[in-house]
């Protein structure tokens, strides 16, 4: 029964300390319905990390992305990387997949839309080579303001973009390998703006060079 009392608030350490035990046995099931428990374990131990105990790191730029977007390295270990991104305040962090793994996104900083989208056709089928259209299908959209959570799981909502608010945003991407076989170079999309099925909010998109 829920009580109205909220567990107290972990430092990244104490996060780390408390989920890597389990994660890295719920990591190696790389199954769709593995994934999502591994991500639900994440997630609610990272919802009840305090934003303010994640230092803002030096952030530097990444080739392919935008040079209003930056990127730092804040935890490396297994089965998860740490990786914090700073968004300057009205510019966009590109849509792009992770064809090999998953995400949980704690948000730390500011605010910012994300949106979720994933693959109108199997992953698998995908050829990543290719620099041409596609069809993706819209699942989620999402206001992100401190110490909120947004998960991409494989094949769900496996491609997401984010929007940074009127005083930037920052957050920080705990991104786990979980297929290592289909691990694929970052590539970038452009989703169009108007859908070609409103119902079933299904877009093109074009892959670009990253």
């Amino acid at each position: 029964m829920h009580t109205g009392i909220r567990e107290r608030e972990l430092t990244w350490a104490e996060f780390t300390e408390e989920v890597l035990p389990e994660a890295r046995t719920l990591a190696t099931d790389a199954s769709a319905a593995g994934i999502e428990r591994y991500l639900g374990v994440l997630a609610a131990s990272a919802s009840r990390v305090d934003p303010a105990s994640i230092a803002r790191p030096q952030f530097s730029a990444y080739p392919g992305y935008p040079d209003d977007v930056g990127f730092a390295l804040s935890h490396r270990g297994s089965p998860f990387l740490g990786v914090q991104f700073w968004i300057e305040p009205g510019a966009f962090l590109p849509f792009h997949p992770h064809p090999g793994g998953s995400v949980c996104t704690l948000f730390l900083e500011g605010a910012a839309r994300v949106s979720n989208f994933e693959f109108a056709e199997p992953m698998d089928a995908l050829d990543w080579e290719k620099k041409g259209d596609v069809l993706v299908r819209r699942t989620r959209e999402q206001l992100l303001h401190p110490g909120d959570i947004n998960l991409v799981a494989n094949p769900r909502d496996n491609i997401h973009g984010f929007r940074a608010g009127p005083k930037g945003a920052r957050g920080i991407d705990i991104t786990t390998g979980n297929r290592p076989e289909n691990r694929h170079g970052d590539s970038l999309l452009e989703i169009a703006g108007a859908p070609r099925d409103a119902t079933l909010g299904v877009f093109e998109a074009h892959w670009r060079d990253s």
